[in-house]
């Protein structure tokens, strides 16, 4: 027996669109396959990350994110251990040399996402 779902069929009144309730016939397979079909919105990994080798240290917030696609993600938090002695000294998105806007902390931004991002950071210390 098929289960009856609301749908919306839209209707031009007074130049504007009025949304007005009908009903469709679906099967419990049409609905998983409708499911399925909304449950694949693209999303994306934003990882960010201390370079290896850098000389100095400092956190790096969030540190992996999930981002829906076309939007923007949280802004990564960069900021060295000891601004005294220690500062940002490159970041690289993808490989891709990025301004470094505060040497002694900023956040970095990704926007629009439409691919996986990996963002590295490199702190430079004085000793």
């Amino acid at each position: 027996m098929p289960l009856q779902r609301r749908a919306f069929i839209k209707k031009a009144a007074l130049g504007a669109a009025l949304a007005v309730p009908a009903i469709e016939s679906l099967t419990k397979s049409d609905i998983l396959v409708k499911s399925a079909l909304a449950a694949t919105v693209p999303t994306w990994t934003a990882r960010a990350s201390q370079d290896p080798g850098s000389s100095g240290s400092g956190s790096i917030t969030p540190g992996i994110q999930q981002v829906v696609n076309g939007t923007n993600a949280q802004g990564i938090v960069i900021t060295p251990t000891d601004i005294n002695r220690m500062w940002i000294l490159t970041i690289t998105d993808n490989g891709i040399s990025q301004p470094v806007t505060n040497q002694w902390g900023m956040t970095y931004q990704l926007n629009n996402v439409t691919t996986d991002h990996n963002v590295v950071v490199f702190f430079f210390a004085e000793f």
